[in-house]
């Protein structure tokens, strides 16, 4: 994988600690390849996950992280969550 991703964590144990392991809900590319120049885009990234259930009802914590490694548009600029 290159090293332009978007990377995000859910506290589901309410620990205050974002496990790498058991509570990261995506890891994924932003880069988009092209067969024409440029010879790829940024995003977009879509992806679903599922809740455990034995997760704490309530309010918890999300981290969502993008490394972006590259000149030009300000990757912010660009970003929606939805």
């Amino acid at each position: 994988m290159n090293s332009n991703t978007s990377q995000a964590w859910i506290d589901y144990n309410k620990d205050g600690v974002f496990d790498p392991v058991n509570e990261r809900v995506l890891l994924d590319s932003i880069i988009v390849p092209q067969t024409t120049p440029p010879t790829y885009i940024y995003g977009p990234v879509s992806d679903s996950f599922q809740v455990p259930l034995n997760s704490p009802v309530g309010p918890t914590r999300l981290r969502f992280i993008t490394n972006f490694n590259a000149t030009g548009e300000s990757l912010l600029s660009q970003m929606k969550i939805l």
